[in-house]
């Protein structure tokens, strides 16, 4: 299973119809609460991370990649090209990978497969 943090109705349907059609169960959360509630069940292969879903702070990246790391699962985020402070801070918090917005949409398939 993929947790996917995102409030982006738009690239989150894009990512959900790739992940069905490569028969990978993905579950959207708003938050990095229920991003956390979703990793205590259990089974999560990855995460995906929106880093410009609202409410989410470059302060709280280093929490998400501990969790990560509890639960074995590899953190991968992505922001728009122009948020270089974004993209820089997940970079630095040590997330597995970091996208821009337009590679994440233009690879999704094999992102999803990694």
């Amino acid at each position: 299973m993929i947790l996917y943090l995102t409030k982006d109705l738009m690239l989150a349907s894009n990512v959900r119809s790739v992940a069905n059609s490569q028969s990978i169960e993905l579950t959207i959360v708003p938050n990095a609460d229920k991003l956390i509630e979703n990793l205590a069940a259990g089974g999560c292969e990855k995460i995906l991370v929106d880093l410009q879903t609202p409410g989410l702070e470059p302060d709280g990246f280093g929490a998400l990649v501990s969790a990560g790391e509890n639960a074995a699962a590899p953190v991968v985020g992505y922001a728009q090209h122009v948020y270089v402070d974004l993209i820089d801070a997940a970079k630095t918090a040590g997330f597995t990978a970091v996208y821009t917005r337009g590679q994440m949409n233009a690879n999704v398939a094999q992102i999803l497969a990694q």
